[in-house]
């Protein structure tokens, strides 16, 4: 008798640990599935990202120019700008730029809080590091990306971001033009 309770507890401690084990091999595939879907996703929207700035060319008498200035985004949402600038002096640069919220207003033209500062973002508050494109030769285009990740609390309405170029000269920049750029954002 005590034999048949020690072979049904061992057949029993077997049954359960081979169920842990396959429970626990579901849960190991689950998550590598589920990781590989977020990488897949984030290259797919690396991928889309880079095509929408391939074709990004400056017009011939365009110093800044972009794809798309007004684009929409949710709460939640990360929103995408392209900036292209085309170097039209006579020696080689390199370009920075930083981005501020000028004005934001809602459907009825109401002013809003704004999604950033109303000062130019600059990197010796450390708030963001300067975004540079170049070194550029004369008559060179160069791309960069403005990545806005809209806050969960944004208000619906349009915000109106500036963009400032400036090149590097010496140990100053030197302010080479603005762009204007229009986030909606929507429900």
């Amino acid at each position: 008798m005590k034999n048949k309770k020690g072979i049904e507890l061992s057949v029993n401690f077997l049954v359960m640990f081979i169920i842990a084990i396959v429970v626990f091999g579901f849960g190991i595939y689950f998550i590598s599935t589920l990781y590989g879907k977020v990488v897949d996703l984030n290259e797919q929207k690396q991928e889309l990202f880079k095509n929408s700035i391939k074709n990004l060319k400056c017009g011939k008498s365009e110093r800044i120019c972009t794809t798309k200035d007004k684009k929409n985004g949710k709460p939640g949402d990360q929103v995408f700008f392209s900036v292209g600038v085309r170097n039209v002096l006579d020696t080689d640069k390199t370009f920075v730029y930083w981005v501020k919220n000028e004005k934001a207003f809602d459907k009825d033209n109401v002013d809003i809080i704004l999604l950033l500062s109303n000062e130019y973002i600059y990197p010796e508050d450390g708030s963001v590091e300067k975004s540079e494109i170049g070194p550029l030769k004369k008559f060179e285009d160069g791309t960069g990306v403005i990545e806005i990740d809209v806050p969960e609390t944004a208000a619906y309405g349009t915000y109106i971001l500036d963009v400032e170029v400036q090149y590097e000269d010496s140990a100053s920049t030197i302010p080479y033009g603005n762009l204007k750029l229009y986030l909606n954002v929507v429900p």
